[in-house]
């Protein structure tokens, strides 16, 4: 294969799509050809990785949070945001090339009823509309609607989307579709396992592109490897269990969590707020002492609490256990690596979440991860959905994340950057969080 040129990559989006990254799906002109190989943990048609390739959402947020059309074409409220109009694109086609038809998408999208937030019906409105009934206003529908488990199948088929490539035969193999497709004739999916698996198969040229699993190890660098960065995930430690409240406030305050962004991000990312807002840090001083006193109170001094890390077993995943280890017993916690503990033992679960780019779609993401058990979460999250001026929305978007950080059992210490790694030939710049895939049609 030829070189790859900048903007045949960032036209493909390859990189945000292979780790599944939702943001910054836009419209692009048709252009180039040739075959991008990407390694991925498992190849074929249904790994959910290829997602952003073969299926659209209705809507889309770009990199900035601005929020654009995708099969949706136009969307207008009606009665206070009660009910929504959305005009979809007529040329649509499924990947047999048979058409996109109303009614087959509001078919799909009540499958999708517990993400609509007050969803009371869906109906097609004539040949290439919608109209969405919902119980209460929700002035942020079309956020909503970028939702990646809203991306439309086809009912009969669901393996046909609409999306600029379509699985061949061969399921590691996606073709472009008709020449408004994506930057690539082909994207060949090989399976690489592990970090150093995908830097040797970088160096053989057997591939263009992978994950870069593990931040701190960039050995690469002195192996004419670059990366880029495509987008943040954040670190949530959820406390459950008897005491879970007085050890999710001890740890905010015993955790170093400057040490937690250099052992588990390798220095690639920030300090976390424990909220799931993007938002700017803050500083965060430990309090040792105050931590033992809230745990001394509750009777859980010297108490053991099990650790199940759902996370990959890298090496930067046992950096972060030792660390966290080593914070518990600071204040007088003692972890043991137990998954599975029983519902009445004090435990502690590590796991990942992207960074979603607006208020809205973070707190709609986040409503079933724990930040819901907050007093004022259904409805901060009402009253945001709701909309209202840019002045007041700024003030409740800050009241927010002050009591999610306050009031939650959830501790974010820490944001990751997500990193690729790739070869010289791929010429890309460092940060990939404004990159755009090509649509199936032209701007």
């Amino acid at each position: 294969m030829s070189a790859i040129s900048r903007r045949r990559l960032l036209q493909s989006g390859a990189a945000a799509s292979m780790l599944a990254a939702s943001a910054g799906l836009g419209r692009a002109a048709p252009a180039g050809g040739g075959t991008l190989r990407i390694g991925v943990p498992d190849t074929g048609a249904r790994s959910p990785l290829l997602a952003p390739f073969l299926f659209e959402t209705l809507t889309q947020i770009d990199a900035g949070g601005a929020l654009h059309g995708r099969l949706a074409l136009g969307w207008e409220a009606e009665a206070g945001g009660a009910r929504w109009r959305l005009a979809l694109d007529p040329g649509a086609l499924w990947h047999d090339g048979s058409p996109v038809r109303a009614g087959q998408v509001a078919e799909m999208l009540r499958t999708g009823a517990g993400i609509i937030p007050a969803l009371k019906a869906i109906e097609a409105s004539g040949a290439a509309g919608l109209l969405i009934r919902l119980d209460t206003a929700v002035a942020g529908l079309p956020f909503i609607l970028a939702d990646g488990q809203l991306a439309l199948r086809h009912p009969e088929r669901p393996d046909l989307g609409t999306g600029s490539y379509r699985a061949a035969a061969d399921g590691g193999v996606l073709e472009r579709v008709g020449p408004m497709g994506g930057a690539f004739d082909r994207i060949e999916c090989i399976s690489i396992h592990g970090q150093r698996a995908g830097r040797d198969a970088l160096l053989d040229g057997r591939i263009d592109l992978c994950a870069l699993e593990d931040p701190a190890a960039l050995a690469h660098r002195r192996t004419g490897l670059r990366h880029a960065s495509i987008g943040l995930e954040r670190l949530e430690i959820l406390a459950e269990g008897p005491g879970a409240d007085a050890m999710a406030r001890a740890l905010k305050l015993g955790i170093d969590r400057a040490r937690i962004v250099q052992d588990w991000a390798g220095g690639f990312g920030k300090v976390g707020n424990d909220h799931p807002l993007l938002a700017e840090p803050v500083p965060h001083e430990r309090h040792i002492q105050a931590a033992r006193s809230l745990l001394a109170a509750r009777g859980l001094v010297a108490a053991s609490v099990s650790l199940d890390a759902a996370l990959i077993p890298d090496p930067a995943t046992k950096r972060l256990v030792r660390a966290l280890a080593r914070d518990a017993r600071a204040i007088g916690l003692r972890l043991t690596s137990r998954s599975g503990a029983a519902p009445l033992t004090p435990r502690l679960t590590l796991r990942t979440r992207p960074m979603d780019l607006t208020p809205e779609a973070a707190l709609w993401a986040a409503r079933d991860g724990g930040f819901e058990a907050c007093a004022r979460y259904q409805s901060d999250l009402a009253t945001l959905l709701a909309g209202g001026d840019s002045t007041g929305r700024a003030a409740q978007v800050a009241a927010m994340t002050a009591r999610l950080a306050s009031e939650s059992r959830i501790i974010v210490p820490a944001l990751r950057e997500r990193l690729v790694m790739h070869g010289p030939r791929v010429e890309i710049p460092g940060d990939l969080r404004g990159v755009s895939l090509a649509s199936r049609r032209a701007a």
